[in-house]
């Protein structure tokens, strides 16, 4: 244990004194390189003789994941001079594979789960429309303006038309693998989901169109229902929660005369009714046969008839 101490102590130490010197790809090389023996050692650890704690084999693996996304991002910017967002995305799958792999070996490891989303929401790219954002032109208005969007309508941007539906996308993935999962990694997966998924609304909430406000509350909608169906609180007291926080742009677009979303909500709307009114017209249907109190109860000509216990035939 301290000569693996002194080999990592060696190592970083080497990377932080060089790694200033190093351009782009050399960087990205590195972190391939360290993403390929943290992955082998991960193996080993799984594969090894010796018990192994379960926590620390799927943080090794996590931190694979990390660094073959980093690395593959990085040799995509330098060596391949691809614009940003595309460097993002080839890094985000290659996170993605990487931790894919990871949860595959071990389908209930929480921390497993990471790795997959992570490498998703890498592979969503920056806030923005442009492919030549980086990640690092994140600033703290974009990350505040979804949150502000709640207190005031007319705030709007386009910087979320990509990562608000595809954040949405991906929570939505990580609530439904949930739900074939137990104990801690089934937490893991509706807490995150739901806020993953409340972030997206958010995003959703401020763009320029409004029928995307009106999509996030579906969303929160359908989360909420579920929750209710299946008797999860968590999801009952995140949708509820996100159905207030959508509920009130929609209605403020509803009655700004907003033609889409208007018409939108009367599409949803009649199909809600007409769902319910083919609902109780087959409720009847499936109600079980009564009879009248004053109809004796038949014996089926094949049963015969049975004598109370105790009592003799007297004939």
């Amino acid at each position: 244990m301290i000569g693996a101490a002194l080999v990592v102590a060696a190592v970083v130490g080497f990377l932080s004194a060089t790694w200033e010197q190093l351009d782009t790809t050399g960087r990205g090389m590195v972190l391939l390189a360290a993403a390929v023996g943290t992955t082998a050692a991960a193996v080993q650890l799984e594969n090894g003789r010796r018990a192994t704690s379960s926590t620390l084999t799927s943080l090794v693996w996590l931190v694979g994941t990390a660094l073959m996304g980093g690395g593959v991002l990085l040799l995509a910017s330098g060596g391949l001079d691809t614009p940003s967002r595309l460097s993002a995305l080839l890094g985000g799958l290659a996170a993605t594979a990487h931790g894919a792999v990871a949860l595959r070996r071990a389908p209930d490891a929480a921390l497993r789960q990471l790795g997959v989303v992570g490498g998703l929401l890498l592979a969503a790219g920056p806030f923005g429309t442009a492919a030549t954002e980086r990640l690092t032109d994140a600033t703290a208005l974009d990350v505040v303006r979804p949150v502000a969007g709640l207190v005031d309508p007319t705030l709007t941007s386009d910087r979320y038309l990509i990562t608000g539906p595809a954040h949405l996308a991906i929570g939505l993935a990580w609530l439904v693998y949930g739900l074939r999962l137990r104990g801690a990694a089934a937490r893991l997966a509706e807490i995150g989901g739901t806020l993953l998924l409340g972030h997206a609304a958010l995003q959703l909430l401020v763009l320029d169109e409004p029928l995307g406000a009106f999509v996030a509350l579906l969303v929160v909608l359908a989360h909420l229902v579920h929750g209710l169906v299946t008797d999860r609180a968590g999801r009952v007291v995140g949708g509820a929660v996100l159905v207030l926080a959508t509920g009130g742009r929609v209605l403020w677009a509803l009655f700004s005369g907003e033609v889409a979303v208007t018409v939108a909500a009367l599409v949803v709307g009649l199909g809600l009714l007409t769902w319910a009114v083919r609902a109780r017209q087959a409720a009847p249907d499936n109600e079980p046969a009564t009879t009248p109190d004053n109809e004796p109860a038949t014996t089926p000509d094949n049963e015969p008839a049975t004598t109370p216990a105790g009592s003799t035939d007297r004939t």
